[in-house]
């Protein structure tokens, strides 16, 4: 096409775009599949330019990717652009959302834009209600304080395997820079896009003294200060999951209840 065609185009609004789709807690595998989708750069060259240190520089990235730097909301990319103009816009709307208020936030507790956002994609990660987002992010600045091991669980995956996959022992054990079962402090960079939510809750954690917390069935979680309150709530938990198995085995074989 011949610029002036393309003028034509633009006059009359025929602009064809393609959506990308980022959602909150979305990492670098997700993201790299909805770019794939729409033809403008494979898998492996998404993946070499995400961790391209030009464009880390750039935006003056100081971690190993620009993992967590992306914001999460659907974007409209027109036919043309290239896929390094459409992470500048993605990275530039992130850091659009990081005002002067929450730099300020970040100077008074000591933290740098990677620890945030590091912090927050755990949180995005391990949170599914809200208002339990303020108490995980506690439970993490507690572990901080006391220089204990985070021992966040979709850190000991990252990289490696599926955060929809079921997290293993042999997953825990795993030596990885960014398994924080076996590295005290944050990772060196963000797992997933974080939310303004888990933004927030990063750097307003609860006033609550909790260093521990277990999945449950709902998807909310039992909170516990001392490791022994801790283990009660694992045992109780396992002893629920495995009177729940139970009894659907005996429904399943016409022994339950009618």
């Amino acid at each position: 096409m011949t610029p002036f065609d393309i003028l034509k185009i633009l006059r009359k609004g025929r602009i064809i775009e393609y959506e990308v789709k980022i959602l909150e807690g979305d990492s670098l595998p997700e993201i790299t599949s909805a770019f794939a989708q729409t033809g403008i750069i494979s898998p492996e060259e998404f993946m070499e330019l995400a961790r391209d240190i030009d464009l880390l520089e750039i935006h003056d990235i100081k971690a190993p990717s620009i993992e967590g730097y992306i914001y999460p909301d659907t974007y409209s990319i027109p036919k043309g652009m290239d896929a390094e103009e459409a992470l500048d816009i993605m990275i530039s709307k992130m850091s659009e959302k990081l005002t002067d208020k929450i730099h300020a936030r970040m100077q008074e507790l000591g933290m740098t834009e990677n620890l945030l956002l590091t912090l927050a994609s755990i949180i995005e990660k391990e949170a599914v209600i809200d208002s339990e987002r303020s108490l995980i992010s506690a439970v993490y600045h507690n572990r901080l304080r006391k220089n204990m091991l985070l021992q966040a669980d979709p850190t000991a995956i990252y990289g490696v395997k599926s955060s929809k996959e079921r997290i293993t022992l042999s997953d825990l054990k795993r030596k990885t820079v960014y398994n924080t079962y076996v590295n005290k402090g944050l990772p060196p960079g963000p797992i997933a896009s974080p939310s303004i939510k888990s933004i927030t809750a990063a750097l307003y954690p609860a006033n609550v003294p909790y260093l521990y917390f277990v999945a449950q069935d709902d998807r909310s979680h039992q909170f516990s200060e001392t490791g022994a309150q801790h283990e009660e709530a694992v045992k109780r938990y396992r002893l629920m999951k495995q009177e729940k198995m139970n009894s659907t085995k005996e429904g399943s074989n016409g022994n339950g209840p009618s």
